[in-house]
C-alpha cells in the first residue's frame, strides 16, 4: 500500500468540510419555514471559496498522480455548487438575513 501524500488528505478533509456545510444549510433551509434568519447565510463563504481556490491550486501546481486529480477537481465543484446554492437562496428569497427580508417587504 502506498503512502499517500499530506495534500491527499488536505483535499479529504476539505471536501468533507464543504460538504457537511453544504448538508447543514440544506437542512437549516429546509426546516425553516419564515424564510429569514439572524445569521447572514453569506458567512458560508468562509468555507465555500477557500475550498474551491485550494482545488483549483492543487490542481495546477502540485504534481500528483492522475488517480488524485478527482480529489481537485471536487473540491473545485463543491466550492462552486456551494457558492451558486447561497446566491439561488437569496434570490429565490429562501434564506435571508432578517434584516434583508424586511427591506425586500417580506412580512
Amino acid at each position: 500500500m502506498e503512502k499517500k501524500p499530506a495534500h491527499f488528505w488536505f483535499l479529504i478533509l476539505c471536501n468533507t468540510a464543504g460538504f457537511l456545510t453544504f448538508c447543514a444549510i440544506l437542512a437549516y433551509a429546509a426546516q425553516n419555514h419564515s424564510n429569514h434568519t439572524g445569521l447572514n447565510p453569506y458567512l458560508a463563504l468562509a468555507v465555500f471559496v477557500p475550498i474551491g481556490i485550494t482545488g483549483l491550486s492543487f490542481l495546477l501546481m502540485i504534481p500528483c498522480p492522475w488517480r488524485h486529480h478527482w480529489l481537485s477537481v471536487s473540491a473545485i465543484l463543491i466550492g462552486l455548487f456551494g457558492v451558486m446554492f447561497l446566491v439561488y437562496l437569496d434570490q429565490s428569497n429562501t434564506l435571508l438575513r432578517y434584516e434583508v427580508w424586511i427591506d425586500r417587504g417580506m412580512p
